[in-house]
């Protein structure tokens, strides 16, 4: 067992280094055979799914954005910080941007930028950490669920396809944010039990403090956990902590700027002033998006009929995707809400989907390929959403052989 363990990790470890070579002559090289190993050694990898993102995430670098692109107001505060000492950095942001409090580890990250590298890193850092999360949330799920090589890898590339890349190198918190949360989810929950599965779920906040956009995931997610079995006395602190931390929230609620901020948010995205969010390619998605999610949920719920969902993995899944869809069914009163989530949570639509393919899943062959079929559909609606990539602009980039010097992107 020690031998077959060590030549496991031999295996990964030459295949690690073989990425990064090829990340070295071409990012595009590089992201080729970060797919090729994910099919191959069939197990989810944190340093090839680092190295498939930031592969994806090189563009970035050069990225210029326009003056409504919300990165451009972003690069500005990081080049306000830049003569900022750490000290003082606190008392200047209560002065001259009292937002970003709201935001304390992606205001971090701004910080970090601003005084140690050009502004452009910003936009690579969360754009390779958001794809590199998504990659391993795929490729992690897939191995617990014992998928086809085949089908997780369609699934990783449909989710990654899924998400803008315009949206998410300019917008930047949103998106990374609830793609971590994603991914802790799929960790904490969907993956094989720790002995410290509930102080795990620490790991939540993170996604919080980035945006508090998150707590759309975050929320249900600590509400399955009060539904699963367990010690009762370990249930009762963290209710006693969640309805002290609200009645906390609730009673100092005028002077406390996070819960303002949240209802300033909420307001906003019910007015006019974000219309322009509602764009016919936007309602595509949004459709796209729901019938993924209908699918995934459908299928879980009558497979639930049939064969009881034998497994805790797929009873919590089937539970926390109803839960996301009827968000999204509810958000859509609020059409702007429902676009925005629509950015992320399709992905557990598409893992709901794709599990359905699997062998151990008593379901007809007919709709094991019906299912393939709308991964693949996912693919190219990914693409055509994507084609905004396109209409960005960029500085003089060598993507495809960065070394080597050839061409313009």
């Amino acid at each position: 067992m020690d031998e077959t363990r060590m030549m496991t990790t031999i295996q990964t470890w030459t295949a690690i280094l073989f990425a990064v070579a090829c990340y070295l002559i071409s990012p595009v090289l590089s992201l080729i055979v970060v797919f090729w190993l994910f099919w191959l050694i069939q197990r989810p990898a944190i340093s090839l799914s680092l190295i498939g993102g930031f592969s994806l995430a090189l563009p970035a670098l050069s990225y210029m954005p326009l003056s409504t692109d919300d990165a451009t107001r972003l690069f500005a505060v990081v080049a306000s910080m830049q003569t900022v000492p750490l000290d003082n950095l606190y008392h200047w942001l209560r002065l001259w941007a009292q937002d970003y409090l709201n935001y304390p580890l992606f205001t971090a990250m701004m910080y970090v930028t601003a005084r140690h590298f050009q502004n452009d890193v910003l936009p690579f850092v969360v754009a390779g950490v958001t794809y590199a999360a998504i990659m391993y949330t795929v490729q992690r799920f897939g191995a617990v669920m014992h998928l086809q090589p085949t089908i997780t890898l369609l699934t990783t590339i449909a989710s990654l396809l899924w998400i803008s890349y315009l949206e998410l190198v300019s917008s930047m918190r949103f998106t990374m944010a609830c793609s971590l949360a994603l991914l802790i989810v799929v960790q904490i929950y969907l993956a094989p039990k720790g002995r410290h599965f509930w102080l795990a779920q620490l790991w939540l906040l993170v996604p919080v403090l980035i945006h508090p956009g998150a707590l759309i995931i975050v929320v249900p997610t600590l509400l399955t956990t009060f539904m699963r079995p367990g010690k009762v006395w370990v249930k009762g602190i963290w209710a006693a902590a969640l309805i002290g931390l609200l009645g906390y929230f609730v009673i100092f609620q005028a002077h406390y700027s996070y819960i303002a901020m949240l209802v300033t948010r909420f307001t906003s995205y019910q007015t006019g002033a974000f219309s322009y969010v509602t764009s016919p390619q936007r309602l595509l998605h949004l459709g796209e998006g729901l019938i993924i999610m209908l699918a995934g949920a459908l299928q879980l719920m009558c497979l639930g009929r049939r064969d009881a969902l034998t497994t805790p993995t797929m009873r919590t899944l089937r539970t926390l995707l109803l839960t996301y869809l009827g968000f999204i069914i509810v958000s859509l009163l609020v059409v702007n809400i429902a676009i925005r989530y629509m950015t992320v949570l399709p992905i557990i639509g598409l893992l709901g989907v794709a599990v359905m393919t699997a062998d151990h899943v008593r379901t007809s062959q007919t709709l094991k390929w019906l299912n393939v079929v709308l991964l693949c559909g996912v693919c190219g609606a990914g693409l055509i959403y994507n084609i905004s990539f396109l209409h960005m602009t960029f500085t003089t980039i060598h993507w495809l052989f960065p070394l080597a010097g050839y061409g313009p992107f």
